[in-house]
């Protein structure tokens, strides 16, 4: 019995477990791009993911949200999927195997600080059609008794 926190709520998850109300809500999903890869200031991704030889790299079995997911469907052609962990992400944009890859934008300086040295062969982007990313939740097991949720309901909107 007991409760993880930050994840994110679907219809899977909610036949196994109980969430809280949302605790955050994630910034909008930013992508890092190799420095070779250019693109108009104010570019909608759907635009760019639309442009012709556009690689996008993307992790296998990983949901980037409704928003992103929608996209890389309609879009297929332009992704590139992997099961590497997300530092060999980084160096295969580094080393030009596809153009970017998303990234949250809490989690940028992480990646470009581990970047190191080569931190000067990548640039940020930031989509402007890109939505808030998804709401993040207490997730407790179904044990927890639901006065034990409502007590933390109230301490999330005591908080705000």
């Amino acid at each position: 019995m007991g409760c993880a926190i930050g994840w994110f709520k679907n219809p899977e998850r909610e036949q196994f477990a109980k969430f809280t109300k949302a605790i955050y809500r994630d910034l909008p999903t930013v992508a890092l791009a190799n420095n070779n890869f250019k693109i108009e200031d104010g570019a909608r991704l759907e635009q760019v993911l639309a442009t012709t030889g556009v690689r996008v790299l993307t992790k296998q079995n990983y949901s980037y949200g409704p928003f992103i997911d929608r996209l890389l469907v309609s879009f297929n052609h332009a992704v590139i999927r992997t099961a590497n962990e997300n530092s060999a992400m980084v160096e295969m944009i580094r080393l030009n195997r596809a153009d970017f890859m998303f990234v949250a934008e809490e989690e940028e300086k992480y990646f470009m600080e581990n970047a190191g040295q080569n931190i000067k062969e990548f640039h940020l982007i930031k989509f402007t059609d890109m939505p808030l990313g998804e709401e993040r939740y207490l997730m407790c097991t179904k044990q927890v008794p639901d006065e034990i949720i409502n007590k933390l309901n109230n301490a999330i909107t005591s908080f705000r």
